[in-house]
């Protein structure tokens, strides 16, 4: 149930607190008075995306904050999603959700002080209340929704979870089968790549110190053409020019 809803520089209010009472409460007033801001102020309470045009003419930031007392609802899966967050609440502890709007996009969601995220706060607020309008969204049209008050209605909450543990435990053991098959195509294809290069290194027939000799090879071919220009010169020098040492000694 919500108790109090405490607004501060959200569109036209300045700062505005009211407490709800048990049963039926109403907000009456002209048209323009403002009851409107007040369920949009709940409503981003509740998780609802907003901007910064909300934020009062003037204002760096609007903070709207509400608290529910949790006493009477159905809380299971309320509190299922707070200990998801971290966040625990005693028995008889009220659940007090803080939203702040900044102008600069910073905006922030706390949850009994604790800071949280829009999801988290859009999920919690699908359970706390309703807003029921014209050819708005009601939740009992949701199918999780339905398939949570069948599940209470008939006792079986508990055989859903113990289910859904079941479920987790066998999504993750096929995973893990996955991953091991994974490894075993990868353990092959090593295995074919590493006998391979067996093979290759077998038949290259290599001798030992062999990596010298052929070292000592490419430097002589890296420098054949330049052995043939010097062979070249040689032989005109000692043979073939007319300047040769041959040449100077003929009759």
């Amino acid at each position: 149930m919500l108790k109090e809803l405490n607004i501060r520089n959200f569109a036209i209010i300045d700062q505005l607190r009211v407490e709800f009472a048990p049963g039926l409460n109403v907000l009456t007033g002209e048209t323009g008075a403002g009851k409107s801001i007040v369920v949009d102020a709940l409503n981003l309470a509740l998780g609802e995306r907003a901007s910064a045009d909300l934020i009062r003419t003037g204002c760096n930031e609007a903070v709207v904050e509400a608290s529910f007392e949790l006493g009477h609802a159905n809380t299971a899966g309320l509190r299922s999603l707070l200990a998801a967050q971290g966040i625990e609440v005693d028995a008889g502890e009220d659940l007090i959700v803080r939203r702040v709007l900044s102008s600069s996009g910073k905006n922030k969601v706390y949850i009994n002080g604790s800071l949280a995220n829009l999801t988290t706060l859009s999920a919690l607020g699908a359970v706390l209340a309703d807003i029921h309008g014209q050819h708005e969204h009601q939740s009992l049209l949701s199918l999780e929704r339905q398939m949570e008050v069948l599940d209470s209605y008939g006792s079986l909450t508990a055989l859903r979870d113990e289910l859904a543990i079941s479920y987790q435990r066998m999504q993750n053991l096929r995973k893990e089968l996955a991953e091991l098959e994974a490894n075993e195509r990868g353990r092959a294809q090593r295995e074919d790549m590493l006998r391979y290069q067996i093979n290759e290194i077998e038949s290259a027939a290599l001798k030992r110190d062999e990596d010298n000799e052929l070292a000592n090879e490419q430097k002589v071919l890296a420098n054949t053409e330049k052995i043939a220009g010097l062979s070249r010169v040689a032989d005109d020098a000692l043979y073939s020019a007319d300047t040769s040492g041959q040449g100077l000694r003929r009759p």
